[in-house]
């Protein structure tokens, strides 16, 4: 079902109760009195708060409805083992899909990190194109992510990968955060302590499914060692302006040069400072956050 269905049944379940109240009465010599009128005007009152209601249930079970369709046999955890991975990135886009500004951003975390640094996008076009069912949906792929990364680090013996980095732009937060609390919740403690783990969000979209608003507020950045967020103010894209309390937060919107659409450019900004330290002589893999450098939880810093 495509978006315009959506708005469509919305439109029906709201115009229904309305048409409804106003049927015709029957007919009758007799003049409606104002007990009549004074009725009708309630019926009308109760159908429109009837739709006004019905609308947005509707949209949130639209947007819980529906399968994971993303093939999530993801790593070939087979070949993973056999390289002695010591670090993984990986990279959630967001509803658009990849685009030439995520293909630039795997290429450069690609060249700069070495063969048993693990990096690749997640394909999950296919689930984050339909954005009220996105985030219910990145969801879903976060947890089986999140299982196949403990599965792989369970049968890794007592050689885990010593930095994990999740990278989520958009709506692609949503899998971001689900990874981090599926590793935290099935990882033995031992294992876990381990890991430096950490999460950068890119313009990150915070409104979950239709009535969850503050979801990404109340939770985006728990459960990280580090969490970060790149942040645009000034485009139109909802939900999307608000920093994260439980990340640090950058907010970029002022350096924007005016060709580049607003949404887009955290993570253009967090290629090119990427690009820019990637001849650096930096012990962690290229996008870890050292713990010098490292701003307190739930600060804003405004460039």
């Amino acid at each position: 079902m495509k978006l315009n269905a959506v708005f469509l049944i919305a439109q029906l379940l709201l115009l229904v109760p309305l048409s409804l109240a106003f049927q015709a009465p029957p007919s009758s010599p007799k003049e409606p009195s104002f007990r009549d009128d004074f009725f009708n005007r309630r019926n009308f009152i109760r159908a429109l708060g009837g739709g006004i209601v019905s609308i947005p249930l509707a949209l949130e079970g639209y947007a819980r409805s529906g399968s994971l369709q993303t093939d999530v046999d993801l790593f070939d955890l087979s070949k993973l083992s056999s390289r002695n991975i010591q670090d993984i990135t990986l990279i959630f886009h967001g509803a658009g899909g990849q685009d030439d500004n995520t293909e630039k951003l795997l290429q450069v975390l690609q060249n700069k990190n070495e063969s048993n640094h693990f990096v690749k996008i997640v394909d999950w076009s296919i689930d984050s194109a339909d954005i009220l069912k996105a985030s219910i949906k990145g969801t879903k792929l976060g947890a089986k992510v999140g299982q196949q990364l403990v599965s792989f680090m369970k049968n890794s013996n007592d050689d885990v990968p010593r930095n994990i980095h999740i990278i989520g732009i958009s709506v692609g937060a949503f899998p971001s955060h689900q990874v981090i609390q599926e590793i935290n919740e099935s990882l033995d403690k031992v294992r876990r302590n381990q890991i430096n783990l950490q999460l950068t969000l890119l313009d990150p979209f915070q409104q979950k499914a239709v009535l969850d608003i503050g979801f990404g507020k109340n939770n985006f950045g728990k459960g990280a060692d580090y969490a970060q967020q790149i942040l645009n103010t000034d485009d139109p894209v909802p939900f999307t302006s608000d920093s994260l309390p439980n990340c640090c937060t950058k907010d970029v919107t002022s350096l924007r040069p005016d060709e580049i659409f607003g949404h887009d450019w955290p993570l253009i900004y967090y290629t090119n400072e990427l690009e820019k330290s990637r001849d650096n002589d930096h012990p962690l893999p290229l996008g870890i956050i050292p713990k010098l450098e490292q701003r307190a939880m739930g600060s804003t810093l405004i460039l």
